[in-house]
């Protein structure tokens, strides 16, 4: 009886452990039907100026010109761009579901901000509904 207890035991152990070693697969489909959708930052996050925002979000590329990340100061009254090129998925791919990033340095001199948003949107076409945006995120300078 002590035998099966201890070998129940160790094979409860050695499998569990098996599965620490799993890489963590991520999906690239935008959920709830969207078209575009942030995984990072999230709503809430604190940036200190001079710091990198990686932003990252997944989309459903469909025959199209990239994406265009943009920011608003004023709790996303007022969008403008943070790069004057478009942005692609890994690849440049023409369509599927995929993750991309872009990564955004803070600038150095930014003050105290509760009301900084994140928008990623078509970069061909301003009016396009195909965007997601992340906010409010702060700025806080050091004390």
């Amino acid at each position: 009886m002590k035998k099966l207890l201890l070998t129940m035991l160790l094979l409860l152990l050695f499998s569990c452990g098996e599965k620490v070693n799993e890489p963590v697969v991520i999906s690239c489909t935008p959920e709830n039907g969207r078209d575009i959708e942030f995984m990072s930052p999230k709503r809430g996050d604190v940036f200190a100026p001079g710091e990198t925002v990686v932003l990252k979000w997944r989309a459903k590329v469909d025959d199209f010109t990239g994406f265009l990340p943009m920011i608003s100061l004023n709790n996303s009254e007022n969008f403008d761009p943070i790069t004057d090129e478009s942005i692609f998925a890994e690849g440049n791919p023409a369509e599927g579901d995929y993750c991309v990033e872009f990564s955004y340095t803070i600038p150095a001199d930014m003050g105290y901000n509760d009301e900084v948003w994140f928008r990623v949107k078509d970069y061909s076409d301003p009016s396009s509904v195909y965007r997601d945006q992340v906010g409010p995120l702060t700025v806080k300078p050091a004390e």
